[in-house]
């Protein structure tokens, strides 16, 4: 069971690909946040998806909002796929225990082992507490779209 719109996100402290643990809450009141759940590192379609989010970086950096990976792939994968990839934005490891951080969003599918695809935006605001605003989540296997803004800091 994940979290609904308006209700409060939980806050997370994740390994990036550089093991430097992020939080959500360490972004409140100063910077913007995308969180992009992905299934897996490597694959043909996160590896698409990754691409549209180097390319488009100047975009998120004019909204002044940091980019936020998120999949149950160790660190070292994500080191590696960031460095193959160009990725400079955080990737972060819900690895162990497996998918725990994503099972808070309802993000984790645990008959597959993975996360699914979905992003959500949490606005620059006070550091009390984000909430759901809008959300999209994609099935794993069907086309990838374009994220939008989806979480909202309160």
């Amino acid at each position: 069971m994940g979290i609904a719109v308006g209700q409060t996100a939980p806050d997370f402290a994740l390994q990036n690909q550089d093991k430097k643990e992020v939080k959500l809450s360490d972004f409140a009141g100063k910077k913007n946040v995308v969180l992009v759940w992905y299934p897996l590192d490597w694959s043909p379609t996160c590896t698409n998806e990754h691409a549209c989010f180097v390319n488009d970086m100047r975009s998120f950096d004019q909204l002044d909002a940091e980019v936020l990976g998120v999949s149950v792939d160790s660190t070292w994968s994500h080191k590696a796929y960031a460095d193959k990839m160009g990725i400079k934005y955080s990737l972060l490891s819900d690895f162990h225990p497996k998918g725990a951080m994503s099972e808070k969003y309802g993000m984790y599918l645990a008959d597959k082992g993975i996360t699914g695809r979905a992003s959500c935006r949490a606005p620059d605001a006070a550091p009390s507490s984000v909430s759901l605003r809008q959300s999209q989540r994609v099935t794993p296997g069907s086309p990838t779209t374009t994220p939008k803004p989806a979480a909202r800091q309160q």
